[in-house]
C-alpha cells in the first residue's frame, strides 16, 4: 500500500450546499490526491481515489472496443464520471447530474466502504436495511476455503 492509499470507513453526515459542494471527511483526504465520481447503482455515487482508479482503467483497456454494448456503458459512464480533488475547504463539486443521479439536496451521507466510498441521500441510506448478519456472512465468505467470488458474495447482499 502507498503512503497515499486511504483505507474509506466511517458514516458522515454532511450538507450539499448551495453550489453542490460537500465537506469530504477529514480522514479521507490527502493533499494531492485526485477522486473520481462515478454514478452508481440505486442512486448511490461512488467517491474513488486516483489509484484505484487506476485499476479500473487497466481492466477497461483489456475491453474490445467493437463491442456495441460495452462500447455504450462505457460512454454513458464516461459521460456521468467527474474527476475532483478537495478545495482549501476540504469540498468536492458534484456536477448537476450527479447531484440528481443521486437524488442529492440537502442533507447526505457519505459511508466508507474500505477501498472507496459512497455518497448516499440521507432518505435512501436510512431506508437501507440493517441487518447485521447478512454483512457478516459475506465476511466470513470472504476467508472461508468456498467463499467463492467477491462480487458475487457482495451482489447477493444487495438482493436481500
Amino acid at each position: 500500500m502507498s503512503a497515499q492509499e486511504i483505507t474509506f470507513t466511517g458514516e458522515f453526515v454532511h450538507s450539499l450546499d448551495s453550489q453542490r459542494r460537500v465537506a469530504v471527511p477529514r480522514q479521507w483526504r490527502v493533499e494531492g490526491l485526485k477522486y473520481f465520481l462515478l454514478p452508481g447503482r440505486d442512486g448511490v455515487l461512488q467517491l474513488v481515489p486516483e489509484y484505484y482508479f487506476k485499476d479500473f482503467l487497466d481492466k477497461i483497456r483489456k475491453v474490445s472496443l467493437t463491442n456495441a454494448k460495452i462500447g455504450r456503458a462505457l460512454a454513458l459512464l464516461g459521460s456521468r464520471a467527474q474527476e475532483c480533488s478537495c478545495d482549501k475547504q476540504g469540498r468536492i463539486s458534484l456536477t448537476a447530474k450527479l447531484k440528481e443521479h443521486g437524488s442529492l439536496d440537502g442533507e447526505l451521507v457519505m459511508v466508507g466502504a474500505f477501498t472507496h466510498a459512497q455518497i448516499w441521500s440521507k432518505e435512501a441510506w436510512d431506508k437501507q436495511a440493517e441487518d447485521t448478519e447478512d454483512v457478516l456472512d459475506v465476511i466470513d465468505g470472504l476467508f472461508s476455503d468456498d467463499g467463492g467470488d467477491l462480487i458475487d458474495l457482495l451482489k447477493n447482499l444487495g438482493g436481500k
